[in-house]
């Protein structure tokens, strides 16, 4: 038969793909479920997959398999859920940059030989609920970091040339004077209710440098979220916390990094997916961080709007997800759930207290009531049985 359908384009071709291969994504459709049990979480050994079984679903009864009625039951598609959550997202490898998982599954492969000597508690009940195999992931290596872009600004001499391009590709936003952000001091050494205190920290002063500060530029760390500001300080139960309510005395002109740049699919040349992996990296890539800092204040910006390094923790979104090849994020089905996953840093350069760039309208005491965790399990397996 002659499909005579007009051509898609290449965002409906990326939707289509999102349907037909959805079984190994973890938004897995209710077509997978007939809402049949096949066991409960009882029938696993392993607690920590015992309790991740609790995190997906709460149906209970009588287990049709090992008839006990203390857990809850599992479905196919509550299965492949707890599958993907406990084994894929459960083993991810992170190097310097990026992450990729160590497990998948589907039911066109049964499960290696090598997963098999790795003596993974419970997988066999997996195999034999779901009728899929498991095996070693052999990601594309961009998850991986392997972006030119990336390992360009990863070199000194070619830095400068990736910085001029995400000063010229990333747009410049205006923040308005009357739109409130937070600033937070953890046991400030002098009067907390000097609102010179809340400035960026003064140059002759030796304090730890963190991402984007340097010897050459004082950063005031702000956020519109509080409870991102919170964790940012890294704030404990027993510390003394201040919270600074401020504005702008006139528009704050940023480099909006937290920016989805659209790309044509070479995820190895991707700058966007560079500055994502950027941001989620350890103290090894600051250099990177504030050499973009110092560039974007010399380009004129009073500062920058960053994605925190703690928004998937913030939001319990993950990052990094990918799905036959590509990342999510090139998926326009799914843009406004990508943006749902960031959480801005306000980085305002220089002293702007001091500046009179900004003000600050109040300051409050913070004190920490509650703090309750989320949380996900996954296996312990030796990393060295895997290809990485």
């Amino acid at each position: 038969m002659n499909d005579k359908r007009p051509p898609m384009k290449s965002s409906e071709r990326l939707d289509e793909m999102i349907r037909a291969f959805e079984p190994a994504y973890p938004f897995i459709s209710d077509a997978y479920d007939d809402k049949k049990p096949l066991a409960c979480s009882e029938c696993f050994t392993d607690i920590g997959l015992r309790l991740e079984a609790r995190n997906v679903t709460a149906m209970t009864g009588a287990c049709p398999k090992c008839e006990s009625k203390k857990g809850v039951l599992i479905t196919r598609k509550s299965a492949m859920v707890l599958a993907y959550r406990y084994f894929s997202l459960g083993t991810m490898h992170e190097p310097d940059y990026g992450r990729a998982p160590l497990l998948v599954f589907n039911e066109h492969t049964k499960t290696t030989q090598n997963i098999k000597d790795a003596n993974i508690t419970d997988l066999e009940k997996f195999e034999e609920v779901l009728g899929m195999g498991f095996f070693e992931y052999g990601p594309p290596l961009w998850m991986l970091g392997e972006i030119e872009p990336l390992k360009a600004l990863r070199k000194k001499r070619q830095r400068p040339a990736i910085i001029s391009e995400i000063l010229d590709r990333y747009p410049s936003i205006i923040l308005p004077k009357d739109q409130m952000f937070f600033r937070v001091r953890v046991n400030p050494s002098g009067d907390p209710s000097l609102y010179a205190q809340y400035d960026s920290p003064p140059k002759d002063i030796n304090v730890e440098k963190g991402r984007w500060d340097s010897k050459q530029l004082s950063i005031m760390y702000c956020s519109p979220d509080i409870q991102t500001c919170l964790h940012e300080c890294r704030a404990h139960v027993s510390d003394q916390v201040f919270l600074a309510s401020v504005t702008g005395r006139s528009n704050l002109r940023l480099l909006d990094l937290t920016h989805h740049l659209e790309e044509s699919g070479d995820w190895f040349r991707s700058l966007d997916l560079s500055i994502q992996y950027l941001f989620q990296a350890g103290r090894h890539s600051y250099e990177i961080s504030r050499a973009i800092a110092k560039s974007a204040k010399d380009a004129g910006f009073d500062g920058l709007f960053v994605p925190s390094h703690f928004s998937s923790l913030r939001t319990g979104h993950h990052y990094f997800q990918a799905i036959r090849g590509m990342p999510i994020r090139a998926f326009p089905a799914l843009r406004e759930q990508q943006k749902a996953k960031v959480v801005p840093n306000l980085l305002l350069f220089g002293h702007p207290i001091e500046e009179s760039k900004v003000k600050i309208l109040s300051v409050n005491r913070v004190h920490m009531e509650r703090a309750e965790y989320t949380l996900r399990f996954g296996p312990v397996i030796d990393e060295g049985l895997f290809f990485f």
